[in-house]
């Protein structure tokens, strides 16, 4: 269980690290005038949604790993 504890803990370090630097993009490109606010905001929102789906594979990993690990 700790094997898969850690490599569970870097792919939520990971995900976290992905949507930081896709925000941190974002603005930068805003601010150089490569896209609009408009654009950036949807885009901002699409990836928080790919975020938030992939912090629920992450448990529903988790939660497999606790069930299996039971039987």
């Amino acid at each position: 269980m700790k094997l898969y504890s850690a490599l569970l803990d870097n792919l939520n370090i990971k995900n976290r690290k992905q949507y930081e630097s896709f925000i941190e993009n974002t603005i930068n490109s805003v601010k150089e005038n490569k896209i609009n606010e408009l654009d950036s905001s949807n885009l901002l929102n699409v990836h928080h949604e790919i975020y938030s789906s992939n912090q629920s594979l992450i448990k529903a990993l988790i939660d497999i790993i606790e069930i299996n690990s039971r039987e």
